[in-house]
């Protein structure tokens, strides 16, 4: 765990640890805390939305845009987040107005670029440790070329059909197309509860898994579950 000044009240909602040098996990007790963190760096990065996406807007635009585009509530549909640094830093040259709560993930980056300048690529934050493989995923996706490579070589070596079932679904999601084939390789590699009506994508699982607990085991990431 890394030892970071914390802000009040945060002390005890929130852990931060060093996965790798290229990854840091933010673990949070509540989904509400968590979000207010995330949120509009999320939204800003891969929100399908033309008025969130790459665009500066307010927490409370990005909760309404959210609800009327689908209908339900944002905090009962987001549970993790995942983000390239990168992206993150251009987010927050462009939205305005940042909280004390995004100003900590700023100040969390710049105190671990101080430790090991340059190291750090990706971001995760989960509330229930469950959804750690799927967002380890993402960040392998990022940070392991050989991880991207082959992800993309599966992908690509699918029938068009289950690509296209997968991609409607995404859309269905409000995904920006950017983050397709991310998305796509991280239900792949980890689970597909939220498709439960694709059945034909459960056949061409078994090779995203492989890959995916192959170089998992690689960087020294644990992958918790539900019971732990």
């Amino acid at each position: 765990m890394i030892c970071l000044p914390i802000l009040g009240g945060l002390k005890d909602m929130l852990k931060i640890n060093e996965l790798t040098p290229e990854i840091l996990h933010f673990q949070f007790d509540e989904s509400e805390d968590m979000f207010k963190h995330f949120l509009r760096f999320s939204e800003w990065y891969e929100s399908a939305n033309k008025k969130l996406f790459r665009k500066d807007f307010t927490l409370p635009q990005a909760l309404t845009e959210y609800r009327k585009t689908k209908g339900m509530d944002y905090t009962s549909q987001v549970g993790a987040y995942n983000l390239p640094v990168k992206e993150l830093k251009e987010a927050s040259t462009i939205l305005t107005n940042l909280s004390a709560e995004e100003e900590y993930i700023l100040d969390t980056i710049k105190f671990v670029d101080r430790k090991n300048p340059g190291n750090l690529k990706y971001l995760i934050a989960t509330e229930d440790r469950s959804d750690m493989a799927h967002e380890i995923a993402h960040s392998l996706y990022l940070v392991d070329e050989f991880y991207r490579d082959q992800m993309n070589y599966l992908i690509d070596d699918l029938p068009i059909k289950v690509r296209d079932a997968m991609i409607n679904f995404l859309k269905a999601e409000l995904y920006n197309e950017i983050v397709y084939k991310d998305e796509f390789q991280a239900y792949m590699a980890t689970g597909l509860a939220e498709m439960p009506h694709i059945n034909t994508l459960h056949r061409y699982r078994a090779p995203f898994i492989d890959v995916f607990l192959e170089r998992a085991r690689e960087h020294d990431l644990q992958l918790w579950t539900k019971d732990e």
